[in-house]
């Protein structure tokens, strides 16, 4: 295990959102450990909700390199949450962590607990780390497979998770999509969400954010529609023929359910890169690490996802653009498919930390 002591620094992050709790801010500084920590989207997030004053991100721990080169914030770094001792991370108030999702996806061997590179015993550490440190809240996040597909091993996770200290926390947990938050597209997580009673005694109970429609696609892709067939033309002519043969599919499928493929008020957005492409209108299809690496295809701009749809897409913020040196674009649009959705974890947050005291 390597652990890196770093100075309190980090990206600007613009949002327009307005923060939330400016003034009913109950805690000076909200301590806040994560691990499986990925592009570590939480600095962003609190300054969405008004609270990047309070925040203080006293570890995090992630173990691909490339995306530690991103984590500027931390005052303590881990590498492997496999061999770091609990007992030895700092204290803190919040705990996040979304766990490895490929053992429980549909796309994946759905090898679950017994996934043969360990990841599906990630949690197992997890659950180590609140038994040892009990913050006042957590938030767990994986994907809707862990429910639907492996409700056993969900099950267990839940008891384990109830019977830290002996009962200490309420647990609740729901499937969230994205879209559900302002955000167009369509990914399905469960989330589980941790108040320690203690912390809640005389606070208003955690209760799930109401959801929010989303705003048009069109105001997350880049204005550059102009000139769409030409960059088609050219896209076709440099991709593989299987590549070329699922796009002209989907706009021939498109056309017959009499569908515009170019409409750029309802734009589509095509998948050609699985064995089973597929279009969606008006929304983005469940950004995953692989189509986060290349990009849907926009038939209305003739053209992939560039890296800014994508991270608007995950609702996260350009700066990421900005701050990460030696990472190639398909390293950084692979850790945003692998990233948390900011905008579904601003609205769990504006609920929670009032729940547990800390706001």
């Amino acid at each position: 295990m390597v652990v890196r002591r770093q100075a309190a620094k980090g990206p600007g992050h613009s949002s327009s959102t307005r923060g939330t709790f400016k003034r009913h801010l109950k805690h000076p500084v909200i301590r806040v450990g994560t691990e499986c920590s990925g592009m570590e989207p939480l600095p962003w997030v609190f300054k969405r909700i008004g609270l990047l004053n309070a925040f203080q991100l006293v570890f995090s721990c992630e173990k691909d390199r490339q995306c530690r080169r991103l984590i500027t914030q931390c005052h303590v770094m881990l590498t492997d949450i496999t061999t770091r001792n609990p007992e030895h991370l700092p204290n803190h108030d919040l705990y996040v962590a979304g766990f490895p999702c490929q053992p429980f996806s549909p796309l994946g061997l759905r090898e679950g607990v017994s996934d043969r590179h360990g990841r599906g015993r990630i949690i197992a550490h997890i659950v180590d780390a609140l038994v040892a440190k009990q913050p006042r809240a957590f938030i767990l996040e994986n994907v809707r497979g862990l429910v639907s597909s492996h409700h056993k091993t969900f099950d267990y996770i839940l008891e384990k998770l109830r019977s830290i200290g002996g009962g200490v926390y309420d647990i609740s947990w729901r499937v969230v999509n994205t879209e559900e938050f302002g955000v167009p597209q369509h990914r399905e997580r469960v989330y589980i969400v941790g108040v320690k009673k203690d912390a809640a005694n005389g606070n208003p109970p955690f209760t799930w954010p109401t959801p929010i429609s989303p705003k048009p696609l069109a105001n997350f892709l880049k204005d550059d529609d102009k000139g769409a067939m030409q960059r088609e033309a050219t896209f076709k002519a440099n991709s593989s023929p299987s590549t070329k043969k699922h796009l002209n599919d989907l706009l021939c499928r498109v056309r017959a359910d009499r569908g515009n493929p170019r409409s750029t008020r309802c734009p589509y957005v095509f998948d050609i890169d699985g064995s089973k492409p597929h279009a969606m209108k008006g929304r983005c299809p469940c950004i995953t690490r692989g189509r986060g690496g290349s990009g849907f295809y926009l038939p209305s701009r003739g053209r992939r996802m560039t890296l800014g749809e994508r991270l608007r897409l995950q609702g996260l913020p350009l700066a990421y653009l900005q701050h990460r040196q030696g990472i190639s674009d398909r390293q950084l649009g692979m850790m945003i498919g692998n990233a948390m959705s900011g905008n579904v974890l601003a609205h769990l947050l504006s609920q929670l930390l009032p729940a547990c005291g800390l706001a």
